[in-house]
């Protein structure tokens, strides 16, 4: 493959990992938003319980993410750095 192409690759990537932090499955998906619907109709420690957990679950994928997303800046960046003369 081409350098052009595989650095280019990396930035779709990247932009996919990004663009998938601020969607709306993972930023506020819908089992939370009814779980804490619940909650505030009728709050006990088990539903609280729940929307506790879900939103440790959401913010456990959006550190995924983002974790992803900066390993692969940073491998783009490297590949551009050391490929800089043929991209």
């Amino acid at each position: 493959m081409r350098p052009r192409t595989i650095f280019y690759l990396l930035f779709v990537i990247d932009c996919f990992l990004l663009v998938m932090m601020v969607a709306p499955g993972v930023s506020r998906p819908k089992s939370l938003l009814a779980a804490e619907v619940e909650y505030a109709q009728s709050p006990n420690a088990e539903t609280k319980q729940e929307v506790e957990m879900l939103k440790a679950d959401r913010k456990m994928k959006q550190t995924w993410l983002c974790g992803g997303a900066v390993a692969v800046s940073a491998v783009m960046l490297a590949y551009g750095w050391r490929n800089k003369a043929r991209i």
